[in-house]
């Protein structure tokens, strides 16, 4: 038997959870009998308790075999008997589709549930005790009562030498988990910032596929059975993220039909080969409704039977989006579908509305990235958000730290930032280069990549590759150990000493010691310093 949430009630995912997670179990002790409003939920309750006392494990598709043991005939008439077989019918199905769940979430909505469960009793008891005139018991009351914690945390966590508890959570949780992989050389650049908790940013000029990039990272979680939810702020419409979706799943190109003229059913397209710029012209057929429905149908059926993961996008129109309509949006799909996201996928912050219009333009978009990190770290999810650069971003060939747009302040949220750089030559190779704006907080910083695209049929992700050497791999016939603004590497070893010196002085740093170790002048050390702060290795 499968289980599935058969309500939007907090008692109904915790039971959902107890009936299928070992972990829930062992995390939740302080889940009691009397939380639940009425003796068929306590009896659900008891029931997967004395099986993991008894086996140390969830009841599972054995929760039928419970009740069958406790129910031997089947009595219709029976209400409490027909309340609970009503309840396991419609749990079967949903959660054992996923391959797992956020416990660490699901574990600190149980403690809210039953704090909010002991607060109520409490109310209670001293209604009573104010009905019989009992100041003593109504005082006994207050002074004994202590809020739930989880055991350990809060006696031991001040103490890091002495925190065993506290280790082994660190080490033994899946904060730092990877949650999925992208693929080539794009996963070994990305892929260790693609943790619980993490707040990415992606910084690029208008039109250079920002959102495109980051629906593919949301195809990607999904293929590794991860919920992902994504909300449009309002730069395209819900048909135009369909449009999107449809393309990607069945790489075709779409064009409208136009008045007067026959609809045109196929398309010839440039089809990028390599990153050169060698192209083969592929005749694709135009992208149909009936072609979208059938790739979608394939695609949802590989996602329940395959992959066990969910897709939630909401649409709204620009500069109605906030942080907190986020939130009770997720609080909403999760009351209604118990669907609880692994990575968050937010486009773009710089259309939302600001939660208090009364700040300076400079202080809402930190409020906003602000807002995104704590999203990350409430649902423990990857939240990744994509940002308009500044006009100056046109004339550049490598986005730099410079190159925000309102407000520095979103760097110090984030914890790891990208540049997506696209200019006319980049077009022309249907490539997207990808650096480091700032070093990343978890894991290494990686040398610039380059991804190779046909955004005509919507494939945001062919190929990719390194842009310049890096231990263990071979750089391809014909590129260059360079960026694409600086010469400062061939200048006989000067500028690598240089370089040095500031990588190893990055504040208390000296032009003239530069120039006195390097044997370069004191200009030509100030212009390597400013490209290594404009590339952000800096």
């Amino acid at each position: 038997m499968k289980l599935r949430q058969f309500d939007g009630t907090q008692e109904c995912k915790i039971l959902t959870y107890l009936i299928v997670s070992k972990e829930f179990l062992e995390a939740t002790p302080f889940i009691k009998g009397h939380h639940f409003a009425n003796s068929y939920g306590q009896k659900l309750y008891r029931w997967c308790r004395d099986f993991f006392r008894q086996y140390n494990d969830a009841p599972s598709s054995h929760i039928l075999d419970i009740y069958v043991d406790n129910y031997p005939d089947d009595d219709p008439d029976d209400p409490e008997q027909d309340y609970i077989k009503k309840q396991l019918t419609k749990l079967s199905g949903e959660w054992e589709k996923r391959k797992e769940f956020n416990l660490q979430f699901a574990v600190e909505n149980a403690l809210d549930f039953a704090n909010k469960k002991e607060l109520e009793l409490l109310e209670e008891n001293l209604k009573l005790a104010r009905e019989a005139n009992n100041r003593e018991e109504a005082l006994r009351l207050i002074n004994n009562f202590k809020p739930i914690t989880i055991e350990g945390g809060d006696k031991t966590g001040e103490d890091p030498f002495n925190d065993l508890v506290g280790w082994e959570e660190a080490f033994n949780n899946d904060n730092q988990e990877v949650l999925f992989e992208l693929p080539g050389v794009f996963g070994e650049f990305l892929g260790e910032q693609l943790y619980r908790e993490s707040l990415i940013g992606i910084l690029a000029k208008e039109k250079a596929g920002k959102s495109y990039l980051l629906s593919d990272i949301g195809y990607q979680a999904l293929r590794y059975g991860r919920s992902v939810a994504l909300f449009e702020a309002g730069d395209m419409t819900k048909s135009q993220r369909y449009y999107r979706i449809a393309q990607h799943y069945t790489h075709l190109p779409r064009k409208r039909k136009r008045p007067g003229k026959d609809f045109q059913e196929y398309i010839d397209v440039n089809y990028p080969m390599d990153f050169e710029g060698n192209t083969e012209v592929r005749r694709l057929h135009n992208l149909t409704k009936e072609l979208a429905l059938e790739a979608i149908s394939k695609q949802a059926k590989l996602m329940e039977r395959r992959f066990k993961s969910k897709l939630k996008q909401a649409y709204y129109t620009t500069s109605t989006l906030t942080f907190s309509e986020i939130e009770r949006k997720l609080k909403e799909w999760e009351a209604n579908e118990g669907f609880i996201p692994d990575v968050i996928l937010i486009d773009y912050p710089d259309i939302m509305l600001a939660e208090n219009m009364k700040l300076d333009v400079r202080h809402q978009e930190n409020q906003k990235w602000k807002s995104g990190r704590h999203l990350s770290q409430k649902y423990r999810a990857c939240v990744i958000m994509v940002t308009q650069a500044d006009a100056e971003s046109y004339e550049k060939d490598w986005l730099a730290l410079k190159n925000f747009s309102e407000s520095k302040t979103k760097y110090a949220h984030v914890t790891a930032f990208i540049g997506l750089n696209k200019k006319a030559e980049d077009e022309q190779l249907n490539r997207v280069r990808l650096n480091y704006l700032m070093p990343p907080r978890e894991g290494s910083k990686m040398p610039n990549i380059q991804i190779l695209q046909c955004l005509e049929c919507g494939v945001a992700y062919i190929d990719s590759r390194w842009m310049k050497n890096k231990p263990g791999i071979v750089v391809h016939e014909g590129e260059e150990e360079r960026d694409f603004e600086g010469d400062w590497k061939k200048k006989s070893g000067k500028g690598d000493k240089a370089k040095k010196y500031f990588m190893d002085n990055p504040v208390s740093y000296s032009l003239k010691e530069a120039a006195k170790i390097s044997g370069a002048g004191e200009d030509h050390c100030r212009k390597i310093r400013r490209e290594l702060v404009e590339q952000g290795e800096l």
